[in-house]
């Protein structure tokens, strides 16, 4: 067992404090509590026909009652087999109203899966009335949740989506080798969520529509705004605002986008990515979340930097193409990569632990992107809650590092109480093809926990706000 460990560097507590395992670790946390919605990267992709193999089942979901600490537990590993196969499940919980209302299910997930979880995730979650999901919106799109309140802040919100829209249309242009013929045009052709992500950005920071015109020979092509008096020309913040007024856009924004961290650890590790594996087409499916500047502006307000995890995220920082490199390198590796799984699965059972044991920069950063991001499906949910009273469910399709906060909202605030658990299994895998008895398997998972047990309790001596 110890040489399986040496062959990753990890049989000492030294590694806990090594870059490579904060590294990790933020990857983990990423997986279960943050998943980005990029252009071009939101609707389920054609794909082959699924092949299952005899340890890849289809994932089932079993509804049972809570123990007594089900309220801690979101992610678990499961042996079958007598520890022959090792399982990691997420769990959906479901709440009743105390009097009239929809029932509310808390839908946790894993952002890299096998197949046949999200399969299973798509069907249950296609049974809802409503599904109010997480995705990080591009800058400018969607409404301005009360971040644009003065002239100058709705000006510099026009910018944004000025710009915004300048990228889609330009990355239309060569995608089709044509401008598109209108606004409407350009929202028809992008993903169905991902559409609706960016129609608020179709008006200004006053909430005017957009002016676009296309050359006739479609070589160039421009975007207005009116201004805060919506009438052409004007000073001040009556002025117009053009998209031709700003510095060009650039090849790396309008250019194909580099694969995410996120995507480059689900395929070394044979997985699905969460936004390549979901339907997120359907009409009663909403987009619930913030806005990347709008993540930015919370961080800012926290005294906290989130451009390291948005480097990662878009796999442009070092650390993004230095894990892309050892991704690369385990992905040629059969054993390797179940190694590696088994080692996620693990980690991803004690996501929730590790968030917790984030101080300082890192605990501030994990703050924004679960505490703040939640009063914004909070806010969603509680819309439906007084206007629309026909609806008979609702699914909050999020990381399952938003469910404990989520929950004491819903019970709490909002009354609910607890129903069931419906756990489903995220990740499989036979440990004999990581080269280890179940016995080997056991201990690996052991030393796994006691690393993240020595993680927290390193996260509890970090003074607050260091």
């Amino acid at each position: 067992m110890r040489d399986t460990a040496l062959r990753f560097g990890i049989s000492t507590p030294a590694f806990s404090r090594r870059p490579a395992w904060r590294g990790l670790v933020l990857i983990v946390v990423v997986c279960h509590a943050f998943v980005s919605l990029a252009p071009g990267a939101v609707a389920r992709q054609s794909a082959a026909p699924e092949t299952r193999t005899a340890t890849q089942p289809a994932a089932q979901q079993v509804a049972q009652p809570a123990a007594k600490d089900a309220a801690l537990l979101l992610a678990r590993v499961v042996e079958e087999n007598d520890g022959a196969i090792v399982r990691m499940e997420t769990v959906t919980r479901t709440f009743k109203p105390s009097g009239a209302g929809p029932i509310v299910h808390l839908v946790g997930v894993t952002h890299i899966g096998d197949r046949a979880y999200y399969d299973a995730l798509q069907q249950f979650l296609n049974q809802q009335s409503i599904v109010l999901f997480e995705g990080v919106k591009p800058g400018g799109a969607g409404d301005a949740r009360g971040a644009a309140t003065t002239d100058e802040e709705r000006a510099k919100l026009t910018e944004r989506r000025l710009r915004l829209l300048g990228i889609l249309i330009e990355q239309s242009r060569r995608a089709s080798k044509s401008l598109p013929a209108s606004l409407d045009d350009l929202e028809q052709s992008l993903p169905r969520a991902l559409s609706r992500a960016l129609h608020g950005a179709r008006s200004d920071g006053w909430n005017h529509p957009i002016g676009y015109i296309a050359a006739p020979d479609g070589a160039t092509f421009d975007l207005t705004s009116r201004g805060s008096d919506d009438a052409p020309g004007g000073e001040g913040f009556a002025a117009d605002l053009k998209l031709s007024q700003q510095k060009p856009l650039t090849d790396s924004e309008v250019g194909e986008r580099q694969e995410g961290i996120q995507t480059k650890l689900a395929s070394a590790l044979g997985l699905e990515f969460q936004l390549a594996a979901i339907d997120y087409s359907k009409p009663n499916w909403r987009n619930s979340d913030m806005s990347i500047d709008q993540v930015q502006r919370k961080l800012q307000e926290a005294g906290a930097s989130g451009e390291q995890l948005f480097r990662m995220l878009d796999g442009s920082s070092m650390m993004a193409k230095f894990a892309g490199f050892l991704l690369n390198f385990i992905k040629a590796s059969p054993q390797m990569q179940s190694s590696v799984k088994l080692m996620m699965m693990e980690m991803l059972s004690h996501a929730d632990e590790l968030m917790e044991a984030q101080g300082g920069e890192q605990g501030k950063l994990m703050s924004v992107i679960v505490l703040d991001r939640n009063a914004a499906v909070l806010d969603d949910l509680r819309a439906i809650l007084k206007d629309e009273k026909n609806v008979e469910s609702v699914a909050l399709f999020y990381g399952a590092g938003h469910l404990p906060d989520l929950e004491k909202h819903l019970t709490q605030e909002f009354g609910y109480r607890f129903e069931s658990d419906r756990w489903f299994p995220a990740i499989s895998m036979e440990v004999a093809k990581a080269g280890m008895s179940p016995q080997q398997a056991r201990q690996y998972r052991q030393m796994m926990t006691q690393m993240i047990e020595r993680q927290k309790a390193a996260g509890k001596k970090k003074p607050a706000g260091k």
